[in-house]
């Protein structure tokens, strides 16, 4: 569409090197992820989620310069899965560093799907629980994107066509 901004695609190796794994290492898990540019040009998260040592997650993350979505009311992905049910996740900058707004998408195994959704639906989290006194997602505020399993052991694929923001 006219109106949306492509803020990623992977025609080229370097724009999968703008996401960095956060795994359940920083609080001692053994997950591990990575995101790689696959031959047919399209972004991969992959890895193994582990539930040992209280483990569990597997993410990565990618910055925004602010206010580049301030004028857009979602985002738009296309995805295609294993099955695993992934989170897409927004950082905002200012007070709220901890806090990320997330949506989660039931991926199906080898299907590629288009998954639409309105900054209005993300709610506000912390450490996986809801942040009641959150303030609302301010699209003039995102900072980052990323994407998150938990909960969900072994391996997982998730690979990624595009990523745009809609009017």
């Amino acid at each position: 569409m006219a109106n949306d901004q492509i803020l990623t695609q992977f025609q080229e190796d370097s724009e999968a090197d703008n996401w960095k794994p956060v795994n359940d290492g920083v609080m001692g898990g053994c997950s591990n992820s990575e995101f790689i540019r696959s031959e047919n040009g399209t972004g991969v998260f992959r890895g193994e989620v582990s539930l040992e040592n209280n483990g569990g997650f597997a993410s990565v993350r990618r910055p925004i310069e602010a206010s580049t979505l301030a004028d857009y009311t979602g985002l738009q992905m296309r995805l295609r899965g294993d099955g695993k049910l992934y989170g897409i996740n927004i950082r905002m900058g200012g007070e709220f560093v901890d806090t990320y707004y997330q949506v989660q998408v039931e991926t199906k195994i080898g299907e590629w799907m288009d998954v639409r959704a309105d900054f209005a639906d993300f709610e506000a989290k912390k450490h996986g629980q809801p942040v009641a006194e959150a303030p609302p997602l301010d699209p003039a505020s995102i900072e980052g994107i990323g994407l998150i399993i938990s909960k969900q052991p072994g391996e997982f694929a998730l690979e990624i066509d595009s990523i745009k923001a809609f009017r």
